[in-house]
């Protein structure tokens, strides 16, 4: 019931957060209402990473796209950090395996970000979950139980924000 009524929502959110078309990527529309496929290893510093929170922001990073440019994006999330805490979102950057883990570990450090970093080993995680390649789905909202309740940056903008903390309000009065 609570996962039919966050997708409803969301759906009509992403329908009306699109700028141009109103269209939705079919791959990311049917990446809301799923389950994130995380096996072995990672399920369990996944499970971790949730700690205290009933929620995880997943932000996948790309090796291969400008990681500086990325992780400028992903710093705005310190700002907000009360916010998430008041509806009970962890936070976690998921990085794409590289050979040069170590140099982009040190760059991930320089940012001094108040969440955990995993490295997606073998890219394991973007083969069990090839949407993640599409760039509307690089941030996401997971429950628990690894359902994707939300999709994309909830702080892309203010209108993105305040759909975001009106639902996750919504949520936490659910429980």
């Amino acid at each position: 019931m609570k996962l039919t009524f966050v997708c409803s929502l969301l759906l009509s959110l992403l329908i009306v957060g699109c700028k141009n078309t109103g269209k939705i990527d079919p791959e990311v529309q049917s990446f809301l209402g799923s389950q994130l496929v995380v096996r072995g290893e990672m399920r369990a510093r996944f499970d971790s990473v949730f700690q205290n929170n009933d929620y995880l922001m997943v932000m996948y990073l790309a090796t291969a796209e400008c990681v500086p440019c990325s992780l400028n994006v992903i710093n705005k999330l310190k700002y907000h950090q009360q916010l998430f805490r008041d509806v009970r979102t962890g936070q976690c950057l998921l990085v794409q395996d590289t050979s040069e883990r170590s140099g982009v570990a040190e760059l991930i450090a320089s940012f001094d970000f108040p969440f955990p970093t995993l490295f997606d080993a073998d890219d394991a995680i973007l083969r069990e979950n090839p949407v993640l390649s599409n760039a509307l789905a690089k941030t996401f909202i997971m429950d628990r139980e690894y359902n994707i309740i939300w999709v994309g940056s909830p702080i892309q903008n203010e209108k993105s924000l305040e759909l975001y903390t009106k639902m996750m309000y919504k949520l936490c009065t659910l429980d």
